[in-house]
């Protein structure tokens, strides 16, 4: 069983990039599976475009000790989610793997789910677009060779 969480934090930053390089990318969909989210308010996503802006943030539900809780989001008007801020409960691991506070809840992450990242610095061309310089490119083509 693979759990994930921060290291004397309990705030995760995710960034995305495009797979195999360091370039930034946006992504339009974003969310993962808490465990142990047992105190509402605590627990919470924040999606971030490449401007910094916040887009959306929200509370994870209460799934009580050891459930699970799914909280994520997706951008259906053509905002592009760039970062998501993860904050996973009010207490913290330490290095040493011990509790920040033995009196606070620890609230862990698993399965991480998002859509592909896609590259900002080339805009994606429109089927319209595609499509005509198709036809231009088959004219012109047909052309040369009447």
């Amino acid at each position: 069983q693979r759990m994930f969480t921060a290291v004397n934090s309990n705030v995760t930053d995710v960034s995305f990039f495009l797979p195999g390089t360091s370039t930034a990318a946006t992504t339009s969909a974003f969310g993962l599976i808490f465990t142990d989210v047992e105190i509402f308010g605590g627990t919470k996503l924040e999606f971030f475009d490449e401007n910094n802006v916040l887009l959306y943030n929200r509370n994870a539900w209460v799934a009580g000790n050891q459930g699970l809780t799914f909280l994520g989001a997706v951008a259906d008007a053509g905002e592009r989610i760039s970062r998501v801020r993860i904050t996973a409960g009010a207490n913290t691991i330490t290095a040493n793997g011990k509790l920040g506070n033995p009196n606070d809840d620890v609230v862990v992450m698993d399965d991480f789910l998002y859509a592909e990242p896609i590259s900002q610095s080339i805009p994606e061309p429109s089927t319209f677009v595609l499509l005509t310089l198709g036809l231009l490119g088959g004219f012109t083509l047909r052309r040369t060779h009447s």
